[in-house]
């Protein structure tokens, strides 16, 4: 069950439709890179070109995922984004977060410093193994989005897996997930 709230919560079966996003924004990040390399006149800025097309174009929050005993637990910083105006899009391997940009309150206001971004939120993050889309929780509060992802193989309990295993399997530690 999904703690939905006003967070807008979509599950999405289909990754092509996630990477259909994920092409989307990435197309208008190239074609701005190559404007603004082509109003600066010569190559060999590509980073700093991709760089400040993307900045433009979308704002990468930080995220952590950390991986507990039977699932994972995702958390964005959303600060000055309305619960309402945030998407997420999940398969069993991946998340996606979209949001509108931040908004002003109130909007009479005069604004003498604002260092939010302007442009709108876009994540995908990729799990280290499968997660149950039917059991995510989502909650947004104190300007923190949080989404709970139970691991697909703790969802099923299938009894074949302690079998032929003979163990419980681990959590990836930060040196095991460096040596593979």
């Amino acid at each position: 069950m999904s703690k939905r709230g006003a967070t807008k919560f979509t599950v999405r079966e289909d990754p092509n439709q996630i990477m259909a996003e994920n092409e989307q924004v990435y197309e208008r990040i190239r074609q701005r890179a190559y404007e603004i390399s082509q109003r600066r006149g010569h190559v060999g800025r590509e980073v700093e070109d991709w760089l400040a097309a993307e900045s433009e174009i979308i704002s990468v929050p930080p995220v952590e995922l950390c991986e507990k005993e039977d699932a994972f637990l995702v958390t964005v910083p959303v600060a000055g984004v309305e619960p309402q105006d945030i998407e997420v899009l999940t398969t069993s391997d991946q998340v996606l977060i979209k949001a509108g940009s931040h908004r002003h309150e109130p909007e009479s206001a005069v604004i003498h410093v604002c260092e939010f971004k302007a442009a709108p939120l876009f994540r995908c993050l990729k799990f280290p193994e499968a997660i149950d889309t039917k059991s995510l929780k989502i909650q947004s509060q104190n300007g923190l989005l949080t989404i709970t992802a139970p691991k697909a193989a703790a969802a099923s309990n299938r009894p074949d897996r302690a079998s032929t295993s003979g163990a419980r399997r681990a959590p990836r530690t930060k040196a095991r997930r460096m040596a593979s």
